[in-house]
């Protein structure tokens, strides 16, 4: 007889009930089939036993089952498990035609219904595979042996799927370790940033709590003062308000003065004192060295302001650090370089930050 359709395959879901699963196409014989059932969580699948977990009624029909049959499982699938019954017809030819015998129009034809068939298997074979589309012009691929726990990857030339060199799990799983420390790192920024506000409100409040002593005792009127400083005059004779303008002024000269210049330094140590700025000209091998931990757990920090004639010094492997891209940097031999140093451990470890500065 003829074949009229393409399809070898047949899926159902299960409910828990029904044990039957009706297979429409042709096949020849009971061991044609294959019956697997798959858990759709775990997508683990399990190979029936023919005669055992199902079974297929008989047939006296000289061509198998021309018309498909019904299969009966030995236990009903739930409504988590995937039935699928699929033709697996054996690469083989075995119809023999002897001479001088009438043509065998039947046998002739199940022999073309057997290549059509397997044609049809096949092509399942070829659908379910990782395939080029029919436009590339690629051809001639070739894959190398697979290597445990390793990814597939084009070669350079593209000529060839390679192993690659890491675990793509392992890889994935330190991006994900990198990523979290750097969300923590965030989280705690973002915590210093709310403290130093906080502490700046406090500070705020604290002027203003005695400016309003200073009043109530005779001193300066505060009047038209709003958001002024009081201060002690510098020859201690009495009291005085500064304007915010005039005491950043203030405030930032008292900073000049913490600038401590280096000179030229050709070698040995750099001593990096607490809130302190230092710059040098560097002409010799030498290692910054910041300050031992003075107890507190007020954030500290120190910058180093600096030329250099070799990138290879001043050494940037500092006791205790952390650079804030993970890895030292390599220094600039023209312009200026500018290591930041902070610490909210009173000195005991150190973040450090590096920026490359003009001429």
């Amino acid at each position: 007889m003829t074949v009229t359709t393409t399809e070898d395959t047949i899926q159902q879901i299960g409910n828990g009930v029904t044990t039957t699963v009706s297979y429409p196409y042709k096949f020849f014989a009971k061991t044609d089939l294959v019956v697997i059932n798959t858990n759709l969580t775990t997508l683990d699948e399990v190979t029936l036993v023919l005669g055992t977990d199902y079974t297929i009624p008989n047939t006296s029909d000289a061509e198998g089952y021309p018309d498909g049959t019904e299969i009966t499982l030995a236990s009903a699938p739930d409504s988590n498990t995937r039935t699928t019954v699929y033709r697996n017809l054996p690469f083989t030819q075995g119809i023999s035609y002897p001479e001088d015998d009438p043509f065998p129009a039947k046998t002739h034809e199940k022999g073309l219904d057997k290549l059509t068939l397997l044609c049809q298997q096949v092509l399942g074979f070829v659908n379910k595979s990782l395939r080029f589309s029919n436009t590339s012009t690629v051809s001639g691929i070739t894959v190398q042996q697979p290597i445990a726990n390793r990814g597939l990857k084009y070669n350079s030339n593209g000529t060839e799927i390679i192993n690659t060199d890491l675990d793509p799990d392992e890889v994935f799983s330190q991006a994900q370790t990198q990523a979290n420390s750097a969300t923590a790192s965030a989280s705690s920024a973002s915590l210093s940033a709310t403290a130093a506000a906080n502490s700046a409100t406090a500070a705020a409040n604290s002027a203003t709590s005695a400016a309003n002593s200073a009043a109530s005792t005779g001193l300066p009127s505060l009047v038209g003062k709003a958001l002024n400083f009081l201060r002690v005059k510098s020859d201690e004779t009495g009291y005085e308000t500064k304007t915010a303008s005039e005491t950043a002024q203030l405030l930032t000269d008292l900073i000049d003065k913490d600038i401590s210049p280096g000179g030229t330094i050709s070698s040995g140590n750099i001593q990096m004192l607490l809130n302190q700025v230092k710059t040098a000209s560097i002409t010799g091998s030498t290692t910054i060295v910041p300050v031992a931990s003075n107890g507190s757990s007020k954030p500290i920090f120190s910058m180093f302001v600096f030329t250099t004639t070799n990138a290879s010094y001043p050494s940037t492997t500092i006791a205790n650090t952390t650079w804030a891209n993970g890895s030292a940097p390599t220094l600039s031999t023209t312009g200026t370089n500018i290591i930041f140093l902070i610490s909210f451990n009173g000195g005991a470890s150190w973040f450090a930050f590096y920026n490359k500065g003009g001429a």
